[in-house]
């Protein structure tokens, strides 16, 4: 900071904010550790709200309440250095979204790592983590993960990368990475995509026509990527997935392609499966 920046001091080998300024009908002791009841804090609530970890939030002069840095409180409910010390555990001992974001870090989903938010410019100064949650964003989804069965899908989250099968039809794993390689190594052979996608996508299906026409979809598959389940068939076919036959129960050939729920070609039967017999009156 420059030297007549009114804002800050140097104070722990490091430069932070002034401390807080107690109103003029109250006694503060100087030392962030001690509790004095009733005391009512009076420094500017943003300074102390982005701040985080117990330590940097008492040596700034603010109060450290319920895993939140906060000027607004009795200086006898926030904890004392003491306790922050000898019981506290720092961001980096954070193995989850959750408990990371509980305690007033900063979570980064693509690198599955948790980091105090006084620090993490300069942990990565080059952008390294692609995505951050925090507790006010409330944000701890499957995000992330990387669970997922289609390319788009994991393609969509903007910590996971495809390992694409050197079959060229679209099969492969998808894995949490970034721009340069996964996290784990792809298979020999296999190509990285992250910010962009391979040009056949017929998940597995087909070979491509042209670098990226799905020629002829297989397994009874249809679509243009082969991703539906053709008539009569029903499931899920995406990279790689499989279409089962309609099952009917002998009274019809067609289905939902999702659901496998059925038309039931008799008048006499209903039900998903053509398992329910109607009672006609005469």
């Amino acid at each position: 900071a420059d030297d007549d920046d009114v804002n800050c001091q140097w104070k722990f080998g490091k430069c932070i904010p002034l401390p807080f300024q107690p109103s003029s009908n109250s006694t503060v002791s100087d030392d962030p550790g001690t509790t004095v009841n009733h005391t009512e804090v009076t420094m500017e609530e943003d300074v102390c709200s982005r701040l985080s970890g117990c330590d940097v939030c008492l040596r700034a002069g603010c109060l450290y309440i319920n895993n939140l840095c906060t000027s607004t409180g009795l200086r006898n409910e926030s904890i004392t250095m003491m306790q922050c010390l000898t019981t506290a555990v720092s961001c980096y001992d954070h193995t989850s979204c959750s408990t990371c974001t509980k305690n007033s870090c900063l979570w980064c989903s693509s690198l599955h790592r948790c980091v105090s938010g006084d620090v993490y410019p300069y942990v990565y100064p080059y952008g390294q983590c692609l995505g951050w949650q925090n507790g006010q964003q409330a944000s701890c989804p499957g995000f992330g993960s990387c669970r997922y069965e289609s390319l788009s899908g994991c393609l969509a989250d903007i910590g996971c990368g495809w390992c694409y099968s050197p079959q060229e039809t679209g099969l492969g794993v998808c894995q949490r990475g970034g721009f340069s390689s996964p996290l784990d190594l792809c298979p020999p052979d296999w190509t990285w995509y992250f910010d962009e996608q391979p040009l056949c996508n017929c998940n597995g299906h087909s070979m491509c026509e042209n670098g990226s026409v799905c020629d002829n979809c297989s397994d009874n598959t249809a679509g243009d990527h082969c991703e539906f389940c053709d008539f009569g068939y029903t499931g899920n076919p995406v990279n790689g997935e499989q279409c089962d036959e309609c099952d009917c129960n002998g009274f019809g050939n067609a289905c939902d392609n999702r659901t496998g729920h059925c038309i039931c070609d008799d008048y006499g039967v209903k039900g998903d499966f053509c398992t329910k017999l109607v009672f006609i009156a005469c």
